[in-house]
């Protein structure tokens, strides 16, 4: 088994459901869509593909707008797992990556449950805690255990983009430590 640690050349960020509809209900949802936020824009500084999947977004509304703005590559969904999202196992095999950040609305439900199925096909799955959450603390606790269980590596905003930048003294570091302060 290779290294446990998120790197740039084949790792994937991946954000779950961040809908308009669903960021009033989510426990700490400001806090959570700031992570999501600045995940997404460190990612982008390193040239990490990044997808997203909606919910029912006829029902559930489309991706959070500054989110939104920063992803193009959004697919909509049905099943609560992402897998289940038109279109995305094909975008996934389009990259070969083998470590898959995850963030997201709903820990105990479509987070989790992409994070099983990642799992089970073989990727590393890194849960970025502190851009996932619930509708309740206790959904989001229980969300986080049981994927814990399952194998997910538990990661924070700041030591994903750590993992994605790899060393200091590059223009991308100054870039990463201004989203991180």
């Amino acid at each position: 088994m290779g290294s446990r640690r998120l790197n740039a050349r084949d790792g994937l960020l991946l954000v779950v459901d961040a809908q308009e509809r669903l960021l009033p209900t989510i426990h700490g949802g400001r806090a959570v869509l700031g992570a999501i936020s600045r995940l997404v824009r460190g990612a982008l500084l390193l040239g990490v593909p990044i997808v997203a999947t909606e919910q029912y977004p006829r029902g559930l509304g489309p991706t959070v707008g500054p989110l939104a703005e920063l992803i193009p590559g959004r697919h909509e969904k049905l099943t609560f797992h992402a897998l289940g999202a038109a279109g995305l196992v094909d975008h996934l095999a389009e990259r070969p990556a083998r470590h898959v950040a995850v963030a997201g609305f709903e820990a105990h439900i479509c987070v989790g449950q992409t994070a099983h199925d990642l799992i089970v096909a073989g990727y590393e799955v890194h849960l970025v805690e502190e851009a996932v959450s619930s509708r309740s603390e206790s959904n989001a606790r229980i969300g986080f255990a049981k994927m814990r269980r399952s194998g997910v590596v538990p990661a924070s905003v700041e030591s994903a983009l750590y993992e994605l930048l790899g060393r200091a003294g590059t223009p991308a570091f100054r870039e990463i430590l201004k989203l991180i302060k």
